[in-house]
């Protein structure tokens, strides 16, 4: 995968994952910023794990480079959907962040 350069990206995750509000998404959009693990902690990680791993919303959410299955470079802001419950658990297709 070639996340090359910031931006406000749509990422489509491998598993639903539980975001800052609690509720698990199928994917997160915001202001990314993309981190080289050898650069930022002075080490490679072992083959089948991520050499990178992607900061949401100045660190809101990170997300490890392994769990992204998709994305899209997007400036527009997804629109909400309501959240849907999946045995008790709310559950939503796009985490977009908790700040106004």
């Amino acid at each position: 995968m070639l996340l090359n350069k910031a931006g406000k990206y749509i990422l489509t995750l491998d598993i639903g994952t539980f975001m800052p509000d609690g509720h698990r998404y199928d994917a997160v959009w915001g202001d990314c910023k993309i981190t080289n693990v050898r650069e930022e902690f002075g080490f490679s990680p072992g083959s089948g794990h991520s050499n990178f791993y992607v900061t949401v919303n100045d660190g809101e959410v990170i997300i490890p480079g392994c769990q992204i299955n998709g994305y899209a470079l997007s400036n527009k802001k997804p629109p909400v959907i309501k959240l849907q419950y999946e045995n008790g658990a709310a559950y939503s297709p796009i985490y977009t962040g908790t700040k106004k």
